[in-house]
């Protein structure tokens, strides 16, 4: 038989879920395979069991993706040989009405709500050959990651007569965060602002996040007496961000973040009239941490996502926006 391509993928874990449904009489205990059965009138304590094969992806799976799920219903034999049992003959059932539908509809959805067994390769290749020899028993399911949670996928086909009906357990994280930041300081003589748009961390394990945006801080002096002006320029930062779930079997989650500021130059220029002498200037340009007037390294931002109040250094105050994306 010429196997689907869709058992080539080498990535992909295999589940066997079985639910045994004796035809006969038979003994209860595992069975252990052979490479050949034997002579069928030495065979005893026969029976026939049917199952589903389940691919589904390898973790992690991410919130507001796509996902190919196949099943393939089988059937196979048990049978006990000389005091040894055995699995022999398992054949990949076509033309069965498999349904689909997911425990809780807020995490995934599943579609369609039913397929029918040797039609995953034509599905997947939008072709109208429906040949057995090319498409072995297998349904091809399209599961979307709405949320992160955990859910079951429930499977279900009558075959001959038996209700086969597995549970697959699935777990949907956010695998990508968009992060906003906004700061502002009043202070007696001067104003400091901060922006930082929207950046995206994403983790490619479904644990640690990481992503570096660009801090833009601007200062704005109020109130010097004459007979001087200051003009400072904007301090562009470069900053790393880390993120991990500290909790994630016990919501409402908590996203803890870390940022590392990077140094970033700033040039202060300073412009003082001294009556008839004329106009004395002075430029100063150094490297700024902005680490030294946020104080901030580290929050933990809790469910519901959204915007958040942090206090800074100062009396300076941090508003972080933390947004689940699609990766």
């Amino acid at each position: 038989m010429k196997r689907s391509r869709f058992y080539k993928h080498q990535k992909w874990h295999k589940i066997i879920l079985i639910m045994i449904f004796l035809l006969s009489s038979g003994s209860a205990g595992q069975p252990t395979a052979v490479q050949a059965a034997p002579p069928a009138q030495d065979v005893t304590n026969v029976s026939t069991r049917y199952h589903f094969s389940i691919l589904i992806p390898p973790d992690p799976i991410c919130a507001g993706q796509d996902y190919d799920i196949i099943v393939t219903p089988l059937k196979d034999g048990d049978g006990k040989f000389k005091g040894q049992k055995f699995t022999y003959d398992t054949k990949n059932l076509v033309g069965i009405t498999i349904g689909a539908l997911v425990k809780n509809k807020s995490i995934g959805t599943l579609s369609p709500s039913k397929q029918i067994s040797g039609f995953a390769w034509a599905v997947a290749n939008a072709l109208e050959d429906t040949d057995p020899q090319e498409n072995p028993g297998e349904a091809l399911f399209k599961f979307h990651a709405k949320k992160a949670g955990e859910t079951e996928l429930y499977f279900e086909a009558l075959i001959n007569g038996q209700y086969v009906a597995p549970a697959v357990p699935i777990k949907v994280v956010n695998c990508a965060y968009r992060v906003t930041m906004k700061y502002k300081r009043k202070g007696p003589i001067d104003i400091v602002t901060g922006s930082m748009p929207g950046t995206l961390i994403k983790s490619s394990d479904g644990q640690a996040l990481t992503g570096e945006g660009l801090f833009t801080f601007t200062q704005i002096v109020t109130r010097l007496p004459p007979p001087c002006t200051y003009s400072i320029s904007t301090l562009q930062s470069p900053t790393g961000i880390k993120a991990n779930i500290v909790n994630p079997n016990a919501p409402p989650l908590i996203l803890h973040l870390s940022f590392d500021y990077a140094e970033a130059t700033q040039t202060t220029i300073a412009k003082c009239k001294l009556g008839q002498l004329g106009t004395a200037a002075g430029q100063d340009t150094r490297q700024e941490d902005p680490d030294w007037f946020l104080d901030l390294p580290e929050v933990d931002f809790q469910e519901p996502w959204g915007t958040k109040k942090f206090p800074a250094l100062n009396g300076g105050s941090m508003w972080i926006t933390v947004v689940p994306v699609a990766p």
